[in-house]
């Protein structure tokens, strides 16, 4: 019975590290892809305008991001691509509701 166990354990092990491993070496690559930049290394104008091999390096125009951090956070402050419309239409009534409260009353 210690030995399933132990042969369970290992194979466990093992997988959990591939799953957090991999994906941990990988994804810091693909966070941007900048075409321009492949197109033109040597350039440091290049790097400025349309980004570099690091996430955050110049502004970024055209470049291809697969990063799910700055994908999923573009839809609201939820953090989905797909903000719900009760969810818009509260927000908003608590906007109105605290901006009301903001310009009316002196503090």
């Amino acid at each position: 019975m210690q030995k399933k166990r132990l042969k369970f354990f290992w194979i466990v092990f093992i997988a959990i590290f591939c799953w957090e491993w991999i994906p941990e070496f990988v994804a810091p690559t693909l966070t941007g892809i900048s075409i321009f930049c492949l197109a033109k290394r040597d350039s440091a104008w290049f790097t400025r305008i349309f980004g570099g091999s690091n996430g955050n390096e110049g502004l970024g125009m055209f470049s291809i991001c697969l990063d799910w951090a700055y994908i999923g956070s573009g839809g609201g402050s939820l953090g989905a691509l797909f903000t719900p419309f009760t969810t818009q239409v509260s927000q908003f009534i608590g906007f109105v509701f605290f901006s009301f409260l903001v310009f009316t009353f002196r503090f």
